[in-house]
């Protein structure tokens, strides 16, 4: 009994540990990228399109994972109360153990489910981040092409004056 105990503590510990490491590696990839669009401004479109996939593929498999998790923690819970409920002589006594430790287990599965949707939340909001960078960028792009523009302007107005004197 103690030994199912113990083993449903360490799965906990390890989904945390998962998941933690998933979301900083997330935010160091939006990190780089969006220091990359400082440094350049026409490969802006290819990168984003690239982040963004990059961005719900590991949205889609921390889903994945999330599933994964609950059902083995549910397929846990159902053979526990199995092996409590068939005590044999303390019935009574047992399936009362059953119902207790059933009850616990699924109050921190239900918690650990509700961390992970807080850290897929956050993919998001990095992936939003992400895409507003990059409409920044492109309107520093065409800020520098009307510029660019009004400089030809000004150019041809100076030749026509040119040519009345």
């Amino acid at each position: 009994m103690m030994m199912m105990m113990m083993m449903m503590m360490m799965m906990m510990m390890m989904v945390v540990v998962v998941v933690v490491v998933v979301v900083v590696v997330v935010v160091v990839v939006v990190v780089v990228v969006v220091m990359m669009m400082m440094m350049m401004m026409m490969m802006m479109m290819m990168l984003m399109m690239m982040m963004m996939m990059m961005i719900m593929i590991m949205i889609m498999i921390m889903m994945m994972m999330m599933m994964m998790m609950m059902m083995m923690m549910m397929m846990m819970m159902m053979m526990m109360m199995m092996m409590m409920g068939g005590g044999g002589g303390g019935v009574g006594g047992g399936g009362g153990g059953g119902g207790g430790g059933g009850g616990g287990g699924g109050g921190g599965g239900g918690g650990g489910g509700g961390g992970g949707d807080d850290d897929e939340d956050d993919v998001d909001d990095a992936a939003a981040s992400a895409a507003a960078d990059d409409d920044d960028a492109g309107d520093a792009a065409d800020d520098a092409d009307a510029d660019a523009d009004d400089d030809d302007d000004d150019d041809d107005d100076d030749d026509d004056d040119d040519d009345n004197d």
